[in-house]
């Protein structure tokens, strides 16, 4: 039996990214983009009841000029998640593009507040966004990616937890978490390549890509 699909229509509301931060609430980020729509760029916290209705519980609106929320991830245990957001087009000139951002939730619920934030894309990639952000099966360690660039985060510090990752040829992307492994998948060109600590994997033709790992630059995943 297909499971049973309810469509939600969100007028003046582009969704870009969505997570369950509970088995009964979601956070969506969504709006404008970089672009100057006059549609606001917001995080909005929904409740689903059982019956697969949505109500809007709170919604946070991002600063003016700031992009939409491209990807987001909810932390498996604590009332928080984190999205990824470019800054303004003016900070981002600047090199000062807080792209990497962790939110609170409010125990009522009515609240989302704006915890620790990182840089995480190269300066000057104007065009570059988070495009991936997951976070390991025990919230511990966060991977986030833009085009080219993964880079692996303590939770919720954001402080790295290894040397970042560039990868010279393809774009990233996904990233995904096993007991012992990091896997980086490409779209291009593709490849697969095993590591211990460390497995790229973009799918036609099995040349490694050129990627270095080691013990030292991820180190082992428990």
């Amino acid at each position: 039996m297909r499971a049973q699909h309810t469509t939600h229509p969100l007028p003046a509301f582009p969704v870009y990214s969505c997570a369950f931060v509970a088995s009964d609430q979601m956070v969506v980020g969504g709006g404008g983009g970089a672009a100057k729509t006059g549609i606001k760029n917001k995080l909005r916290l929904f409740n689903v009841s059982q019956d697969r209705q949505l109500e809007m519980l709170c919604e946070h609106e991002l600063e003016k000029g700031e992009d939409a929320p491209m990807s987001i991830a909810a932390h498996p245990e604590s009332r928080s998640f984190v999205c990824g957001i470019n800054s303004s087009e003016e900070r981002l000139q600047k090199g000062e593009n807080e792209n990497c951002r962790v939110f609170s939730i409010s125990e009522s619920g009515n609240a989302l507040t704006k915890g620790a934030t990182r840089g995480t894309l190269p300066s000057g990639a104007l065009e570059d966004y988070q495009r991936v952000t997951v976070l390991s099966p025990d919230g511990k360690l966060l991977a986030v990616a833009g085009e080219h660039d993964l880079s692996l985060l303590a939770y919720p510090s954001l402080s790295p937890a290894a040397q970042s990752v560039r990868v010279p040829k393809g774009e990233i992307y996904d990233v995904t978490f096993s007991s012992t492994h990091v896997r980086l998948h490409l779209v291009h060109p593709i490849s697969c390549s095993s590591r211990p600590l460390l497995t790229a994997c973009t799918g036609h033709q099995s040349e490694p890509v050129s990627i270095r790992t080691s013990k030292t630059i991820f180190g082992k995943y428990w």
